[in-house]
């Protein structure tokens, strides 16, 4: 779930944003943050684990 925040973030955020320093890209991702923590959505799993863990198998082959 974490890769899927990341992406969200990059498509929302970074991707549409130019910054002039290192400083002011972590000011933009601080602002961000701190607007999702104001209205969070929870990730739900739509698949139950040993879905998950079979198919990882699979393509470990």
């Amino acid at each position: 779930m974490v890769e899927a925040w990341f992406g969200i973030l990059t498509r929302k955020s970074v991707r549409r944003g130019s910054f002039d320093t290192v400083r002011a890209l972590i000011r933009h991702l601080d602002a961000y943050i701190t607007e999702w923590n104001s209205h969070p959505t929870p990730f739900v799993w739509t698949k139950d684990p040993a879905t998950i863990v079979k198919k990882a198998v699979r393509r470990g082959r």
